[in-house]
């Protein structure tokens, strides 16, 4: 159930409006310990290696809009992927890492590590 209810520890999607060029990124956050209001921009600089440095850099730079709160991580990762399908060819988002994980239906790592074979391979 999509509420407002920013000042409570639940997952969340949000906006980030970048001031210099009016470009837009769309987030979901769940693994927050904190309100959304305390926690994005403070502790929490989104998950896109795209913006992250930048944000977590110049936050004043950025405006945040927080759109919705859910109850469950599965409501809130259904609600970033409806959005993120709408945005994904439009001009004007930096969105760049929604494509293909928006058609999974659970994240494919999830939960998961990568395993020091793996990560060897992968810089390699």
């Amino acid at each position: 159930m999509k509420t407002k209810e920013f000042n409570k520890i639940k997952p969340y999607t949000y906006f980030l409006i970048r001031k210099t060029d009016n470009m837009k990124y769309h987030g979901v956050r769940w693994a927050n310990k904190r309100p959304a209001t305390e926690d994005l921009g403070k502790t929490y600089f989104t998950s896109s290696k795209y913006i992250k440095p930048d944000f977590k850099k110049n936050t004043s730079n950025y405006e945040i809009k927080f759109v919705w709160t859910f109850n469950t991580i599965n409501e809130a990762r259904l609600h970033e992927q409806k959005i993120n399908q709408k945005i994904l060819k439009k001009l004007g988002w930096l969105n760049k890492n929604a494509f293909p994980a928006i058609y999974n239906e659970i994240p494919t790592m999830l939960g998961k590590k990568h395993s020091i074979e793996c990560k060897k391979k992968l810089s390699e």
